[in-house]
């Protein structure tokens, strides 16, 4: 009796490790990789990304003086040759003037120019003819694309027949519009001031001085 019971305990005993082994690891069940494999790459293009608008609407105003890319009028070297004409007219008094000019961009926006000029004038019954040679210096500002300001100030001798020659100084105010590559469109109001010294039949010197505002308008070509 005693043998049978141990024999069954024993029997048990033995029979407990395989069948916890059974229920952990079943057979036939998968077992689980410790390293499993990369996903593959994703496929397709990706979502477009939208840029910034930018508002060019105002391209065509220059900012803080500065000239345009495309444009050579203003820039250092650049050259301009033409002539202006002005004229004034009342009921007693006319002025007809012709200028021509030759001009030279020493740095960007500052030029040098040169003006020869002919002025006939009749007030009354009276009238005269004044030559006059200039040196200008001025200063053009480009406000938009094609126009540019400018203020110049020009110094020199005028000579008329019956005062001689005299001290000349005309300044300037205008705008410049650029025409195609190379033309330039230019009116303007110019102050002109001259000094002559006359001698009296006493031989007294004495001052003449002559002032006009005249309206101009000019054309040029730029290279």
């Amino acid at each position: 009796m005693k043998r049978t019971i141990l024999a069954s305990f024993l029997l048990a005993a033995a029979a407990t490790p395989a069948f916890a082994e059974d229920v952990a690891t079943p057979a036939g069940a998968p077992v689980a990789a410790s390293n499993p494999e990369p996903l593959p790459p994703p496929t397709g293009t990706p979502a477009p990304v939208a840029e910034p608008v930018v508002d060019d609407s105002s391209s065509t105003v220059i900012q803080h003086g500065m000239i345009p890319d495309d444009v050579i009028y203003g820039r250092k070297g650049t050259r301009e040759a033409g002539a202006s004409m002005g004229l004034m007219m009342s009921s007693k008094f006319r002025s007809v003037s012709l200028a021509p000019s030759y001009g030279f961009f020493i740095a960007d926006n500052m030029r040098l120019t040169g003006i020869l000029a002919v002025q006939s004038v009749k007030a009354n019954n009276e009238s005269a003819v004044t030559y006059s040679a200039l040196v200008e210096p001025s200063y053009h500002m480009p406000v938009q694309d094609k126009i540019f300001g400018f203020l110049g100030m020009g110094v020199g001798v005028a000579y008329e027949e019956a005062l001689g020659a005299g001290l000349a100084i005309a300044p300037r105010l205008g705008a410049s519009f650029l025409i195609g590559d190379s033309g330039v469109l230019t009116p303007y109001l110019q102050y002109q001031y001259i000094s002559h010294s006359e001698m009296s039949e006493n031989d007294i010197e004495t001052v003449a001085m002559r002032s006009a505002m005249t309206v101009n308008v000019g054309y040029t070509a730029i290279w």
